[in-house]
């Protein structure tokens, strides 16, 4: 297969400078750094944003992981930009970090990522690839309802999780290694970033009742690479260690992603092997939509994704 170097789609640079997370103000300009997950955004802050529209490559960190970064963002020097010499699609540039990103196994072994390495690694031609590429059909587009919820035009108000959750507990726990894998079994919510915090199925017996949990709540990850990764629990399962159970009234599986996704946001805070304890997350404060009374607007939150484009499709 024809092969041309980075160095002919892309200029390549360095990022710009960042001192640390706390020196800034909470802003709007998505912040991208050396991580491996969230398009490697670690916050969203207060600070001019000095790229759009470019690939941007780990240099240290989670060295190789590489991102499409579509719009305005701050990307600092834990990072290279690839700025591309002439407008590709969206597609393409998605394309490009596939390529790009096979290539991170060559800085194994402590090897750095630097912008003269990446101008000379070799991948296949761009022009190989078409915009006509077969993809998984997608559910339909439909929205649950017709309507659009600006959610920037919201009254929002911060609250510590205490005062947001009835409860707050450590989930009862149970080493998978001691159940017996089912697929039509208990679900089993471990320490895990995907499949909604599922990490297996297991049989149901009667002596597993007392560390059963209830749905129609979220848990949240305490340790690990996961840590602060929340995910609603719509029916019964298990728990491994360390997963937090919150739960309150008002809860269901629409508001609940609505809060889920700005609990990810908080997830920097745990950088470096910090655990995320009971206490803390019972103090930690995070902003929501508020009614005219003060409260959380639960209804407003349900009702943002509801609007969203293949909402009908959960």
């Amino acid at each position: 297969m024809k092969t041309k170097k980075v160095e002919e789609y892309f200029h390549i640079y360095y990022g710009d400078y960042f001192s640390r997370v706390d020196d800034y103000e909470k802003g709007n300009t998505p912040v991208v750094k050396s991580q491996g997950v969230d398009n490697g955004i670690i916050d969203f802050l207060d600070i001019e944003p000095n790229y759009k529209y470019i690939i941007t490559v780990a240099r240290t960190g989670s060295v190789g992981s590489t991102f499409f970064q579509k719009n305005n963002c701050y990307v600092t020097d834990d990072c290279i930009v690839l700025v591309p010499k002439c407008r590709y699609s969206e597609l393409q540039m998605l394309i490009f970090v596939t390529l790009i990103g096979k290539e991170a196994y060559k800085y194994s072994y402590a090897r750095k990522v630097t912008p003269e390495r990446l101008k000379n690694t070799r991948i296949p031609v761009i022009e190989n690839f078409v915009e006509t590429i077969i993809i998984p059909s997608l559910p339909s587009k439909a929205s649950m309802i017709n309507q659009k919820i600006k959610i920037g035009t919201c009254i929002f108000s911060s609250y510590k999780t205490i005062d947001i959750f009835s409860e707050i507990y450590i989930a009862p726990s149970i080493d998978l290694n001691k159940l017996k894998i089912d697929d039509k079994g208990v679900n089993y919510i471990g320490r895990t970033r995907e499949n909604n915090g599922k990490t297996n199925s297991v049989a149901y017996t009667k002596e597993l009742n007392r560390y059963l949990i209830k749905g129609n709540c979220i848990t949240i990850a305490m340790v690990g690479d996961s840590t602060c990764y929340a995910f609603y629990q719509e029916s019964t399962f298990l728990s491994s260690q360390n997963i937090l159970i919150l739960r309150n009234d008002k809860l269901n599986k629409y508001n609940a992603m609505f809060i889920n996704t700005i609990l990810l946001y908080e997830r920097y805070r745990f950088s470096y092997g910090r655990t995320l304890t009971k206490t803390y997350f019972e103090n930690m404060e995070i902003r929501l939509p508020s009614d005219k009374y003060g409260n959380p607007d639960y209804i407003v939150m349900e009702n943002y994704i509801k609007s969203l484009p293949y909402s009908i499709s959960m």
